[in-house]
């Protein structure tokens, strides 16, 4: 699956940053909605990322409903240029993909499967995914673990690693995701057949309470 972050990988579109597209849906308000602590997605929040000397962002910009499922629209862009979006849905047990780019798999998407009210000692968990989006299928195991992270100057002591190990149309494909508290995915890793893909967080921005009540 390609993360909708750049879609720059043509089998990785399933996890844009989760690649550059995503969305959350939603009928309720944004205060109402559940936060999950390694993925905040208030609506409002931006991330800047790189990968291959490019920029591209991420920003969570509003509530859509997918089937009545209420969700949050996140949407990718490089020089402001839109390129990806994505539907996604927190709920008590994660975060769920529910559309990418238009398309809907037969069944949600599972993006992060740990329980928003995961003790420390609860974070190492295992789940698997098979699943379709049109023609395409994909299938795995993702794994995840409580961890500290370095990137650059910038220590993040509170992470949570994901390692997905995927088969997307018999493709054999890798990604690793790390996930810092309060701030969301700061490193993604693509591995498949030699190509080896890196995208790093450059700087994130919060909605103000100004924005928030717009």
């Amino acid at each position: 699956m390609r993360p909708m972050q750049l879609r720059i990988a043509n089998s990785s579109y399933w996890f844009w940053p989760v690649w550059i597209t995503i969305g959350i849906c939603s009928v309720t308000s944004a205060q109402e909605a559940p936060e999950h602590p390694y993925f905040p997605l208030k609506i409002g929040t931006k991330w800047f990322y790189t990968t291959s000397g490019q920029m591209f962002t991420i920003e969570v910009v509003k509530q859509e409903n997918v089937d009545e499922v209420p969700c949050l629209r996140l949407e990718a862009r490089v020089q402001q240029n839109l390129v990806a979006t994505e539907h996604l849905k927190v709920d008590t047990s994660g975060v769920w993909r529910y559309q990418i780019n238009g398309q809907k798999p037969d069944k949600p998407f599972p993006v992060l499967m740990v329980p928003i009210s995961a003790k420390p000692e609860e974070l190492n968990r295992r789940w698997t995914t098979n699943l379709k989006i049109g023609a395409e299928s994909l299938k795995g195991e993702f794994r995840s673990k409580r961890t500290s992270f370095k990137l650059g100057e910038k220590e993040y002591e509170d992470v949570l690693q994901v390692q997905a190990e995927l088969d997307v149309d018999g493709q054999a494909m890798k990604f690793t995701f790390w996930y810092a508290r309060g701030v969301g995915m700061v490193r993604q890793i693509v591995e498949s057949d030699g190509f080896n893909m890196k995208i790093e967080l450059q700087k994130m921005e919060q909605p103000t309470e100004t924005s928030k009540s717009k």
